[in-house]
């Protein structure tokens, strides 16, 4: 069964906001921006829907082409987060390129210890899960998209 028009309305706001949070806030500020501030029945719903939906609504991006992983990651977070599935948030890099010039980064969407979306290759590591806990304020922290994600 296919998300209300009114919940991919809401996805589609979102998505469209993303880049610009992206491209300003350091990663600490954004993932918090995720985390909603209640759970809302209206979105009690499977999480495969869930999940079925952001992929839906991310599958022709107009911005944010290139950090693909980022922006499903963040708002599947989020949508989880609203429908009362606790969603965590992984980030890791790849092992192979900690000695190139740029290190190539990825984050994934887990569910019960199960990756739901974006699963990593072997070659990841992760560095990062985040569960929606409170982190530390920005240290003169560049914004997110400088992550390599």
């Amino acid at each position: 069964m296919a998300l209300p028009l009114a919940r991919r309305f809401e996805m589609r706001w979102l998505v469209w906001r993303l880049p610009r949070r992206v491209h300003r806030q350091p990663l600490t500020l954004l993932l918090a921006g995720m985390v909603p501030p209640a759970e809302r029945p209206a979105w009690r719903r499977p999480a495969e829907e869930i999940i079925a939906g952001v992929q839906q609504v991310l599958a022709r991006p107009f911005r944010m082409r290139g950090r693909r992983c980022l922006r499903e990651g963040l708002a599947a977070f989020h949508f989880l987060r609203l429908g009362g599935h606790p969603a965590v948030l992984h980030f890791g890099v790849d092992r192979t390129t900690t000695r190139a010039a740029k290190i190539k980064g990825h984050c994934w969407i887990s569910l019960d210890d199960r990756v739901v979306m974006n699963a990593p290759g072997p070659e990841y590591v992760e560095l990062f899960a985040y569960r929606g806990q409170a982190l530390p304020g920005p240290q003169a922290a560049g914004p997110a998209a400088s992550l390599g994600l």
